[in-house]
């Protein structure tokens, strides 16, 4: 009787773990090129921001478009990351006012990594069925939350970072998804541009 009691305790278990496997989803994945428009709040601002980013980890290079304020007053912004020469252009935009910065780049390109995220559960976010993850960097002491659409796409939703050193939070909402490879030119700076551009050595300008 002892027996055939682990044996029903064993096949127990087995059936439990095999249940468990299949309700939590596959981890999600960042991809390697999209376009997207992210509506971000940081804890340090009272504002929230928009801006469209073309991203292509195959030419490791992004790009933010969006209204910023900078030396006081509301601008239209390109920012162009080149994370292989490590350099930035910031370029603001104003009525027929064109100003352009080169700046050193010091950053890879962003990348998360969602290998130790934990499955919590499912949600809704503006009515679109969710999967709710968590996850800690210990060595930067970041924790953070993320959700991505149940559906075979499994478009990231939402990020929810909190610095623990810095003491702020940060919220990254995703809308407008666009799953493909970025045209080049997107990360040229146009050419009558860039021959106006000023180097400066300080870190960066401004931040959405």
């Amino acid at each position: 009787k002892e027996r055939i009691m682990k044996i029903i305790i064993a096949l127990c278990l087995t059936l439990f773990v095999a249940y468990t496997l299949a309700q939590t989803p596959q981890k999600p994945l960042w991809p390697n090129f999209f376009s997207a428009t992210i509506l971000h709040h940081d804890s340090r601002d009272r504002h929230r921001s928009y801006f469209r980013w073309f991203y292509d980890a195959s030419q490791n290079k992004d790009r933010w478009d969006g209204i910023v304020h900078w030396q006081g007053e509301p601008y239209f912004a390109n920012l162009y990351f080149d994370h292989a020469a490590h350099h930035e252009y910031n370029v603001f935009y104003q009525n027929d006012y064109v100003v352009c910065y080169r700046l050193p780049l010091n950053r890879t390109i962003p990348r998360p990594d969602f290998n130790n995220v934990h499955f919590i559960g499912k949600g809704l976010i503006d009515e679109q069925p969710v999967y709710h993850w968590t996850g800690r960097d210990a060595a930067r002491r970041v924790n953070y939350q993320v959700w991505d659409r149940q559906s075979n796409r499994r478009d990231m939703v939402r990020i929810d970072v909190d610095h623990e050193r810095e003491h702020r939070a940060e919220t990254f909402t995703f809308h407008e998804w666009d799953l493909a490879r970025q045209d080049p030119s997107l990360f040229n700076v146009p050419a009558e541009i860039l021959r106006q551009c000023t180097n400066r050595l300080d870190g960066e300008l401004v931040r959405f």
